[in-house]
């Protein structure tokens, strides 16, 4: 309470000794609205309220109307806007009229009503096109484009994107061409059986300028490339083109075409794209993309029985195992760097609007005497409650102490609940599988075996096929009893070993086609664990390769076992889009809690490199017991 009326008196006295210009109240919504904080729209009324000219009221209550959107207000903008252009259109200009229909059009999105969209667009475009006003003229278009795109438009769609993306190019607005080529290349759009995707994208790399390409294939397309049906020699153009920009895409790419060429059996050719792509990969510092590229490259050798050359890719690959950790070390340090210029250039516009703030002031000293001597008379009674809060405080802190010590016992507790808990569960996986298979399995198969001897017996009956039906849904049953037997207590993990069994799993993996797993093992043995680590490390496996395949978008994947002296490590990487570790601990996803879980009862210990955008990799070490 004391910290709040402080606040409160300290912004009376602002408000009191200054008055702010409508630029500064318009800057102040843009903070707001920026960090989803709904105090923005106060500023806007505010800047509405003061605004010098008919120009900057309206483009205010635009301004405002667009606002909505960032709080997903759809009919709250909508009315408001359709309000703005009945009452105020005579004196808006063109220019103001197109943004105020761009706006309207993309609350209309919000909303799906996507007829309305093309309406409201079509209106932004005729005003922008009397005022010629280019960036509004694109944002028409973008509009028109992705309203088609959902009405199932595609011609219409890819035609308004084009015109879109000429303007941008024409007149150099990088921010505005990004927004195009995204929407362009959209997997919304339905372009399969037009012209394929990766004509699009050679038409934008040949209109882009050297180095002009974004960074990221969110912003171009080329992240939807997989989910269509691209040709050899698409990817050869798209792979030539890139090269010649010399994008940071071309590694990713890069790798694409060299699977393409490996299925096309052009070995050879792939193992010059690897070499190619290995020196830049290094050299845009990316280790990962590089360990990919050799690990490939070793597998061609391989399959060629070209022993000798593949070994050389072999330690070429060991040499670059721990580059991945120095790499992020030196970004962390980069991302402190920028975030300590951050806060000094934050610390100089704070520095800034205090010498504003003390200059206004002197305009009004007899307020600021006044609320000076209420500031001193609140600060006295301030003083005698926070004494009285101390003392009270005092008198709460031996509780709190007892509190703390029931908390850590509450801990230990729970640890011991969950060392039970995962025992448990393993032992009812191998109850309810042997249960499955020993039981149901053979009462099924006996099942199966009676009707077939009936059927082989019975002659002339003419409905035969029901027998047939009902041998065809045991048999399905009986599959299903064996999967689900096996997803409980896979037969490689009790038979053959932990090793067999991760192999087993990316072997799975790969047949669906959409992620390409591998596994190596390095000097692991298996003898020198527990039963209990190994069932506890092909369950974190299995959970990590779940998260890589439902969340991180990638199309590789590479697992490590390896033992050192007592200590064993398991490292799963992928190239995919990354996420922010910082606070995974407080998300809602199950998978990296389990994994948590099933570390802390193991007495291991987990950590998480990754950032958006990619790569990522888990590294779990868990101790081993001295068998000497």
């Amino acid at each position: 309470m004391r910290g709040s009326l402080f606040v409160m008196l300290w912004c009376l006295i602002s408000l009191c000794s200054y008055s702010q210009t409508w630029e500064e109240y318009m800057q102040a919504s843009s903070r707001y609205r920026m960090y989803g904080n709904d105090s923005c729209f106060i500023m806007i009324d505010k800047a509405i309220e003061i605004a010098p000219d008919v120009e900057k009221r309206g483009l205010s209550k635009i301004y405002k109307g667009a606002t909505y959107m960032r709080f997903a207000r759809w009919d709250e903008g909508i009315d408001h806007l359709n309000k703005v252009i009945r009452e105020d259109s005579l004196f808006l200009s063109n220019s103001l009229k197109a943004r105020a229909f761009n706006a309207l059009a993309i609350l209309y999105e919000g909303e799906e009503s996507f007829d309305d969209q093309v309406f409201n667009a079509q209106r932004a475009l005729d005003f922008a096109l009397i005022a010629m006003d280019t960036a509004q003229l694109i944002d028409a278009y973008t509009n028109l484009l992705r309203a088609s795109s959902r009405l199932g438009k595609a011609d219409e769609a890819i035609n308004y994107g084009m015109i879109a993306m000429d303007h941008a190019l024409v007149f150099k607005d990088k921010i505005k061409l990004y927004k195009v080529a995204h929407n362009l290349f959209s997997p919304n759009i339905d372009i399969i059986d037009e012209e394929p995707i990766a004509d699009y994208l050679i038409q934008f790399i040949e209109r882009t300028k050297p180095k002009e390409l974004p960074t990221d294939g969110y912003h171009t397309g080329f992240q939807f490339l997989e989910q269509y049906n691209i040709g050899l020699e698409q990817w050869k153009s798209l792979y030539e083109k890139l090269a010649l920009n010399d994008s940071p895409f071309l590694s990713s790419l890069g790798i694409r075409y060299s699977h393409a060429l490996q299925e096309s059996g052009l070995f050879n050719k792939a193992l010059e794209v690897n070499d190619a792509l290995y020196a830049s990969t290094l050299g845009q510092g990316d280790p990962v993309s590089a360990k990919i590229l050799t690990l490939m490259s070793y597998q061609i050798l391989k399959k060629q029985n070209k022993y000798l050359d593949a070994n050389q890719y072999l330690e070429r690959f060991y040499s670059l195992k721990d580059s991945l950790q120095s790499v992020e070390v030196q970004n962390n340090v980069n991302a402190l760097n920028i975030k300590f210029e951050t806060a000094r250039k934050d610390q100089e516009i704070a520095e800034q609007e205090i010498e504003l703030l003390e200059s206004q002031k002197q305009r009004n000293y007899l307020i600021v005497g006044i609320l000076g001597l209420l500031f001193f008379g609140s600060f006295i009674v301030f003083t005698l409650i926070g004494r009285h809060a101390y003392q009270k405080q005092l008198a709460h802190r031996e509780q709190e102490i007892q509190f703390q010590k029931i908390q850590k016992l509450q801990q230990k507790q729970k640890i011991v609940a969950l060392d039970y808990m995962l025992m448990g569960e393993e032992n009812e996986r191998k109850r309810i599988a042997k249960d499955l298979h020993d039981s149901l399995g053979a009462q099924l198969a006996s099942v199966k075996l009676q009707l077939k001897k009936l059927h082989q017996d019975i002659e002339g009956i003419s409905e035969i096929s029901l027998f047939q039906k009902t041998e065809a849904m045991l048999e399905n049953a009986a599959q299903d009893v064996r999967r689900i037997s096996h997803d409980m207590m896979p037969d490689a993990l009790v038979n053959l070993g932990l090793s067999a069994a991760i192999e087993d799993l990316t072997n799975n993996i790969n047949e669906g086609g959409n992620l390409q797993a591998n596994a190596y093992f390095f000097d692991v043995e298996e003898a020198q664990l527990t039963d209990q680590q190994k069932v506890g490390i092909y369950r974190i496996v299995q959970e990590l390769s779940q998260n890589v395949l439902k969340h991180a978008q990638a199309a590789h994947m590479v697992i490590q076992l390896s033992q050192e002296d007592y200590r064993l490590k398991l490292e799963v990487e992928d190239d995919g889009i990354g996420f922010d570790p910082i606070n995974w601990h407080e998300s809602d996803g199950i998978g990296l809690k389990n994994i948590d879980s099933r570390i802390k009862y193991l007495d291991g210990a987990l950590q998480i490199n990754s950032k958006p955008g990619g790569p990522t990799s888990f590294t779990v070490t868990l101790p081993l017991e001295d068998q000497g």
